[in-house]
C-alpha cells in the first residue's frame, strides 16, 4: 500500500520565498499528507509537492504520481482577491482559503486515476464535487471557508473576464 508523501520543490524567483517559507514552517504539506493517510489507503504512492512551476497552475501528474500546487496560482489567487481592495492578510488568508479547494480537487483527480472510479459526467465536475465535500464534511469552518474564498475567486475572476471583454 502506497502513502501520500510531501516534498518541497524549488524556488528559482525570490517573489516566492515567503510562500516557501510558510508552507514549510506551517508544514501545510505534510500535514496534508498525514490527514489523507489517516482517511485513505493507496494502491502506491502520491508526492504532493508545492514549486515554482513557470506557470499559474495545479495539477495532478499520473506519471509522477504527483500533485503539484505552483505558487504562481497562489500568487495569482492573492493579487485577485486584493483587486477587490482586502486588506492584504484578508487576501492572505482568502487564498490559501482557495488553495485548500484546488489541492482536495487535485486530490480528486488522483483518487479517480488510483482507484479508477467511475465518472458520470465532467472529471473536472467529479474533482470538484469531491473537494466539496471533503471541505465541507471534514474540515470544519476552514472547509467551508475554502468553499467560500473559491465561490468568490470564480465570481471575481468572472466580473474581470467580463469588464476586459467590453473594453
Amino acid at each position: 500500500e502506497g502513502d501520500f508523501k510531501a516534498e518541497h520543490g524549488s524556488v528559482k524567483s525570490s517573489k516566492f520565498d515567503e510562500l516557501q517559507r510558510q508552507v514549510k514552517e506551517e508544514k501545510l504539506l505534510e500535514d496534508a499528507a498525514a490527514q489523507l493517510n489517516k482517511a485513505l489507503a493507496l494502491p502506491d504512492n502520491i508526492t504532493l509537492r508545492a514549486e515554482e512551476c513557470g506557470e499559474t497552475n495545479a495539477f495532478y501528474d499520473p506519471n509522477g504520481p504527483a500533485i503539484t500546487m505552483c505558487y504562481e496560482l497562489m500568487e495569482h489567487f492573492y493579487l485577485t482577491f486584493r483587486s477587490t481592495g482586502l486588506a492584504e492578510q484578508k487576501a492572505y488568508d482568502k487564498m490559501f482559503a482557495a488553495t485548500r479547494f484546488v489541492f482536495l480537487h487535485e486530490v480528486g483527480h488522483a483518487l479517480i486515476d488510483k482507484y479508477k472510479l467511475p465518472v458520470t459526467g465532467s472529471e473536472e465536475d467529479s474533482a470538484d464535487h469531491l473537494s466539496a465535500f471533503i471541505n465541507l464534511e471534514e474540515l470544519g469552518q476552514s472547509g467551508v471557508d475554502a468553499c467560500f474564498a473559491s465561490a468568490d475567486l470564480f465570481k471575481i475572476s468572472s466580473k474581470m473576464a467580463k469588464t476586459t471583454s467590453a473594453d
